[in-house]
């Protein structure tokens, strides 16, 4: 028996999660190596001592979850806030169950837990990215999208929206190539599927800088765009591109009113 009591404790001390046997007092008896870094704590001072002395800001609600384990009633969680004595609060996975003596009497219980508090933070960074990415890009005049390697629109900013007349809805999943932008050069000739500043950008690796674009709209107007398009790198893999465009319509149509001017002077000269 002692013999397995010391097996049991080896296996429990090095299985790589924190893992903690207490008695039916809450008292620790065994606690694998994982526990004591994950939570700070030194296996000496523990062993013997209740869990509420270890951890003295354990809150109430968890304290009758433990009165439910131990009258038989295993239970789990998913990244639960857990206060620490030092005021920090962690998050915690966790699974409890009661375990048995020989004679099939609860005799303690078996916390698992994993601290998850590494993984909640990252994930409150990434999503406090992703607002102040969407607050910038919203902000800006121009228009910007995001498209994948097949050249299809996976995010846009309202500017975007606002320059090219569609809804975000329109425009997710329509490609650069795609034949309904009916876009044109300035001498009037169509543009061919992989002429596209983003087609071109996702077949070279290449920034594509101030191509101007023509797209025919419904009532027969030409919106005349600028655009600029570089690739988009994870590392050192393009992933998509980053195509920006502004709304150069009044300027090019200025532009085309002094060169038919220009013209008309020279004949007449």
């Amino acid at each position: 028996m002692a013999n397995s009591v010391a097996l049991l404790e080896q296996i429990i001390k090095h299985t790589p999660m924190a893992i903690a046997v207490l008695d039916t007092n809450m008292r620790y008896l065994m606690v694998s190596n994982h526990w004591k870094q994950a939570y700070r704590l030194d296996e000496a001072s523990i062993i013997g001592k209740s869990h509420y002395e270890v951890f003295p800001n354990v809150p109430e609600r968890w304290k009758r979850i433990h009165v439910s384990c131990l009258a038989g009633q295993a239970q789990e969680s998913t990244n639960d806030p857990f206060p620490r004595a030092d005021g920090q609060v962690d998050y915690v996975s966790w699974r409890i169950e009661p375990w048995f003596d020989d004679a099939q009497h609860i005799a303690g219980m078996i916390m698992y837990t994993t601290v998850t508090t590494d993984t909640i933070e990252r994930s409150h960074q990434i999503q406090a990215a992703e607002q102040r990415y969407k607050i910038v890009t919203n902000t800006l005049q121009e228009g910007l999208v995001i498209q994948n390697l097949k050249g299809e629109i996976t995010e846009c900013n309202t500017a975007a929206q606002k320059i090219l007349g569609l809804s975000k809805n329109s425009l997710t999943g329509r490609s650069s190539a795609d034949p309904r932008w009916q876009a044109i050069y300035e001498d009037g000739s169509g543009y061919q599927p992989d002429e596209h500043p983003a087609m071109m950008t996702l077949r070279t690796g290449m920034p594509v800088k101030d191509a101007i674009m023509g797209l025919k709209r419904p009532n027969n107007t030409i919106h005349w765009l600028n655009i600029n398009s570089r690739p988009l790198i994870d590392g050192t893999k393009m992933i998509g591109v980053i195509t920006t465009f502004k709304d150069i319509s009044k300027e090019h149509t200025l532009k085309q009113t002094v060169q038919q001017l220009q013209q008309k002077l020279e004949s007449v000269a």
